[in-house]
Formats: C-alpha cells, sequence, structure tokens
C-alpha cells in the first residue's frame, strides 16, 4: 500500500512495523529483509530531505548572490549619475571660467584701447600746442624785426642829417 501510495515517510513506518511484526513472529530472514528495505527506504528519504535542504540553501545563496549584483549595480548606477553631475558642474565651472577670463581681457583690451586714443590725443593736442607755440613764436619774432625795421630807417634818415649839422 505504501509503495502504490509512493509516500516514503508511510513505507519508513509501514517497514518498520513489518519488521516488528515478524521479528515477534520469530520469522528472523524477513524481518532482517524488512529491516534492510527500512534502513534503505529511510536513508533514501533523508537524502532527499538533504536534498531538498541543500536545494534550498542553493536557491537562498543564489538569491541573495542577485540581490548582492542588483544591489552593487545600483550603487554602480549611483555612483555614474554623481559622477555624471559632478562632471557636468565642472564643465559648468570651466565654462563660468573661461566666460569670465574672456570677458575680463575683453574689457582690458577696451581699456587699453581708449587708453591709447587718449594717449594719442594728447600728444596731438601737444603738438599743436608746439606748432602754435612756434607759430607765435615765429609772428613775434617777425613783428619785432618789422618794428625795429621801421623805426630804423626813418631814424637813419634823421641821424644822418643831424650828424651833418654838428
Amino acid at each position: 500500500v505504501a509503495e502504490e501510495v509512493d509516500s516514503k515517510k508511510l513505507q519508513v513506518e509501514v517497514l518498520y512495523q513489518l519488521y516488528d511484526v515478524h521479528k515477534d513472529l520469530g520469522s528472523t530472514a524477513i524481518a532482517l529483509s524488512h529491516l534492510e528495505k527500512h534502513r534503505r527506504v529511510r536513508d533514501c528519504l533523508r537524502l532527499e530531505v538533504a536534498n531538498k535542504n541543500a536545494i534550498g540553501k542553493e536557491l537562498q545563496y543564489q538569491t541573495a548572490k542577485k540581490e548582492r549584483q542588483i544591489e552593487e549595480l545600483a550603487n554602480q548606477q549611483r555612483l555614474a549619475a554623481a559622477e555624471l553631475q559632478a562632471q557636468e558642474a565642472l564643465t559648468r565651472q570651466n565654462a563660468s571660467q573661461r566666460n569670465h577670463l574672456l570677458g575680463g581681457l575683453g574689457g582690458l583690451l577696451v581699456i587699453s584701447f581708449l587708453l591709447f586714443r587718449n594717449y594719442r590725443v594728447k600728444l596731438k593736442s601737444k603738438e599743436l600746442i608746439n606748432k602754435k607755440q612756434r607759430d607765435l613764436d615765429e609772428a613775434k619774432s617777425n613783428f619785432f624785426t618789422n618794428i625795429s625795421h621801421e623805426f630804423r630807417t626813418p631814424l637813419t634818415l634823421i641821424s644822418s642829417p643831424v650828424e651833418d649839422l654838428k
């Protein structure tokens, strides 16, 4: 009956009871045969239980291993996202620094241009003032030359007869 039901626990119990019954009846050979079958079935049952436990432990191990891998992948993904954000922030910072540098250089260039232009205007102004000063000096010199000539000519004309009178 136990073999038909295919229940190893039931087979173990039935075989042990058959062993007890045949032992009590004095059928030692049959009792030993049932005891041997009992031990084989019991060992097979224990082996099945051990296999089920091993399979369960293996499944637990594989599940834990997969969970660790998933967690590791999630950590790697978070790390990659953080690195990407840091890289983007660094890129923005570099762009900002570059823009500030270019703005500063542009401002410096404009200021330099204005200072140079101011210097050229002052230089031209000084040259113009110097030219006007030379023209003025030349005009004064011509004026005094002409005035002195104008005074000398009549004086010479007057002084000559006055000297003759003396």
